[in-house]
């Protein structure tokens, strides 16, 4: 997430603390088309309106710059340059060549663009990272990890955007499920079901709630799937050896993390 961004959205979420873009005496750019060469006169008149604005462009002064979003730090360190500058929200991707084809006087440019912008014929106008360093002496921070709040008094597990990724996902129901929050370790393993139907991992997710719920009828029938589809899983057989219709004791216990 942007950092402009997440400025804006700290009531939604919180930053992690790992994980961040800085750019170290670089960051976005700003770019516009090179003036090309001219042998006669009337193109050494074109030249010089060319230079003219060429000019322009170096100050920014009635330049509309092409920038990926009003909440970019690109677009926020661009303010802190050049605060009147005018420009036009167009997606990231499609900057360069509007500059190049001249649909744009100059674009602002993030991603592998400030890598690329000159194979396009562009060449830079400033580049922010460089303008920071030189004001401040420290790098530009660009983005960071953040992860969604939850608020009980507000949402709820229906309502939270749980994580897509499996992997995410079975850290997510495990976790919760040590600290015995149910709720959310049950509704975690339904994604996983739902994002990977028919795993073992899934099965193993929603056996592992169904056994802390006290449903052993489910907990069991996950389990006699987890041995359909790997009959050796070691703990699928411990678990089903160990289900009754009392309450789990002594091993099971623990083997749940039960205290």
């Amino acid at each position: 997430m942007s950092f402009h961004a997440y400025a804006h959205l700290t009531d939604k979420y919180i930053l992690l603390p790992h994980g961040a873009s800085m750019g170290d005496n670089y960051g976005p750019v700003v770019v516009a088309r090179e003036d090309e060469s001219a042998g006669s006169a009337g193109a050494r008149q074109d030249e010089s309106r060319r230079s003219a604005a060429g000019a322009k462009a170096e100050s920014l002064d009635g330049v509309t710059v092409a920038i990926p979003g009003t909440l970019t730090t690109a677009f926020l360190a661009l303010r802190l340059y050049k605060p009147d500058v005018q420009y036009v929200v167009m997606p990231f991707d499609e900057i360069l060549e509007a500059v190049r084809d001249g649909k744009a006087d100059a674009g602002l440019l993030i991603h592998e663009g400030q890598l690329t912008y000159a194979g396009a014929g562009l060449h830079k106008v400033i580049d922010l990272g460089e303008w920071w360093k030189n004001e401040h002496n420290l790098p530009l921070p660009l983005g960071g990890n953040a992860i969604r709040r939850f608020d009980p008094e507000t949402e709820t597990f229906e309502t939270f955007e749980l994580p897509h990724d499996p992997d995410a996902l079975i850290e997510l129901s495990r976790e919760r499920l040590a600290a015995s929050d149910l709720e959310v370790a049950h509704a975690a393993a339904s994604r996983l079901d739902a994002v990977a139907p028919g795993t073992v991992e899934a099965h193993r997710a929603l056996g592992a709630v169904a056994l802390a719920e006290h449903d052993y009828d489910q907990a069991r029938e996950h389990y006699r799937k987890i041995l359909e589809l790997e009959p050796l899983d070691q703990e699928a057989h411990e678990r089903l050896a160990m289900i009754g219709e009392q309450r789990p004791r002594g091993r099971m216990r623990r083997l749940m993390g039960w205290r």
